[in-house]
């Protein structure tokens, strides 16, 4: 099996370091490739690398909203194993995806940051119809945490990112 998903939605990226808290949001993009194979009938097995970006999110800091951040890419990635469930006849699928995950806050022209590693869940929900024997076309929604740390300049950070997105498939089997 290879599926490869897109979609659009919503994510929320909060970072937390004492004393400052900083909440990132805006419209974003969801990326996904899962490669694997059946254990048993409708059950498969696969690895996801993804990822969901948000480009010039508002920003919030301890509470007050703030101008968007123009110059700000967040991109959250994640890299795992996860397992597929097909109810049929209905061809209606849920994927569960947990791995590792990164966060990388990118200023145009500017530094970046990537985070340690930490973990990633996706929850996906969708439908395929059959276009031929082997490719499938669908429409679904993933649900996306990611919680990671760093350090920078002996400060702890705590970030998560949380996202919603409306996918497009296409699935090979």
């Amino acid at each position: 099996m290879a599926r490869l998903a897109i979609g659009i939605g919503g994510a929320w990226v909060d970072i937390d370091s004492e004393p400052t808290e900083v909440g990132l949001s805006g419209v974003s993009v969801a990326f996904s490739l899962d490669l694997g194979g059946s254990l048993v009938p409708n059950l498969i097995l696969h690895g996801r690398f993804a990822s969901v970006v948000i480009v010039d999110p508002s920003m919030e800091v301890r509470g007050d909203d703030l101008v968007r951040a123009d110059d700000l890419t967040a991109v959250a990635f994640l890299i795992g194993p996860g397992l597929t469930y097909y109810f049929m006849p209905f061809n209606l699928y849920v994927s569960l995806v947990a791995g590792l995950s990164w966060l990388d806050l990118h200023y145009i022209g500017g530094e970046s940051g990537l985070t340690d590693a930490g973990l990633g869940l996706n929850l996906d929900v969708g439908k395929e119809w059959w276009l031929t024997r082997h490719w499938g076309l669908g429409i679904g929604l993933r649900f996306w945490f990611s919680h990671t740390h760093d350090e920078i300049e002996r400060v702890h950070y705590t970030d998560q990112v949380t996202s919603l997105s409306l996918l497009f498939s296409a699935t090979y089997e």
